[in-house]
């Protein structure tokens, strides 16, 4: 590049001197808009890890859990009273205590005075996980929908790794209602 501009200040007749300093000032020139480029990449890429960063801030910072099986009865939430017909929630990214009982609702020719019990799990939820509160109990309480205390638990499942991530049930005598 310097060659060809010294060949054409040599053409319009400049002296050796002249065609240098020109050449010098051409060079400059170059390294400063070099350094100009470098100074807006540099901001450009402040400026995206900032957006970057604040998006990521603002996560949320609570995911939904709901109960999918539909005689099982949320009673608390972290020793709060749950409205009767609530089955779904938003909770913070904290550790969290649920306690359930189960509704018997006998088939013709099975009892009702069975006590299903009051269980009180754990579970501590990520972010960007999904989760569900199910049971687990014997083939014969779903078929005959008589649930037996210790015979059935609640567990909280997350929906984006598939495992079961709840203590496992501690039965208590008394709810939050009391």
């Amino acid at each position: 590049m310097r060659t060809d501009l010294d060949e054409t200040l040599k053409q319009e007749g400049f002296p050796s001197w002249r065609r240098n300093q020109v050449a010098v000032s051409y060079i400059y020139i170059g390294v400063n808009e070099t350094l100009t480029m470098m100074k807006r990449f540099l901001l450009v890429s402040i400026f995206v890890l900032a957006v970057f960063l604040r998006v990521q801030a603002e996560e949320p910072s609570k995911v939904h859990v709901k109960i999918t099986q539909k005689h099982l009865s949320m009673l608390c939430l972290d020793q709060k009273v749950v409205k009767n017909n609530q089955r779904s929630w938003e909770l913070p990214l904290t550790e969290h205590s649920l306690i359930f009982t189960i509704k018997n609702q006998p088939r013709s020719g099975n009892s009702s005075n069975v006590d299903p019990g009051v269980a009180m799990i754990r579970f501590t939820p990520e972010n960007g996980h999904r989760y569900e509160i199910e049971i687990r109990g014997s083939a014969e309480s779903y078929s005959t929908r008589v649930w037996r205390k210790n015979e059935w638990k609640p567990v909280v499942r997350d929906r984006t790794t598939g495992e079961i991530v709840s203590t496992d049930p501690e039965w208590v005598q008394t709810d939050c209602r009391k």
